[in-house]
């Protein structure tokens, strides 16, 4: 321990400087002083001000003007608002538009014509799918299918491939049918659902 105790008097020399510096700067006055008008601006930075008398003196910026006054007394919203709002047609119904415009009046006349037209291009080049049938059919009309109450339900869909599904089948035996290939047609493109709904009735004929 003797040369720690030869160095306790060095140490001891700069911590007294050091309490000595701290009761200085603590004893000096928190006030401001009386000329502090007289004094350039970079005395505002000084500790001997507080911070409140620092912020009170500070000059406050400038403000931005009115919106209203430069809108002439109207709110951005608003004219925002107002210029957005869509302007509702006086036109309330589509058949309203043939006595505005007399040239639209020759397409209500021609649709009985186009309708007829487009069914009839319709029995004439309709796709054969095994779960539809087309009475008017010019190219596949529906076979006349099983007769009898005792018919299986595999008999109803037998030979449908090649023209469709019967004309005599109970309503659920073709709802079911029809029921499967809306399914099916949600996953895939109807020239695979034919495949697959082929498949899907012979092993499965009904709901039961």
């Amino acid at each position: 321990l003797g040369p720690i105790r030869a160095l306790r008097p060095r140490l001891q020399r700069p911590t007294a400087s050091l309490v000595k510096r701290r009761t200085t700067i603590a004893a000096e006055p928190r006030d401001p002083p009386r000329d502090i008008a007289l004094r350039p601006p970079r005395v505002f930075l000084s500790r001997q001000i507080p911070i409140a008398v620092a912020r009170s003196m500070a000059v406050p910026p400038a403000k931005a003007p009115s919106p209203k006054r430069v809108n002439g007394d109207k709110s951005p919203k608003a004219t925002k608002a107002k210029a957005k709002a869509p302007t509702r047609s006086p036109t309330e119904d589509i058949e309203d538009l043939i006595g505005k415009h007399p040239s639209l009046a020759s397409i209500r006349d021609d649709a009985p014509r186009l309708r007829d037209e487009l069914l009839a291009w319709y029995d004439k080049s309709h796709r054969i799918l095994p779960w539809r049938r087309n009475f008017q059919s010019r190219h596949a009309p529906p076979p006349p299918g099983p007769r009898g109450d005792g018919c299986e339900p595999k008999e109803y869909w037998a030979g449908c491939d090649e023209r469709g599904a019967p004309a005599e089948i109970p309503r659920d035996q073709y709802a079911y049918g029809v029921w499967v290939s809306e399914i099916m047609s949600q996953q895939t493109q109807i020239e695979r659902v034919a495949r697959y709904w082929l498949r899907w009735t012979e092993r499965w004929p009904d709901a039961s």
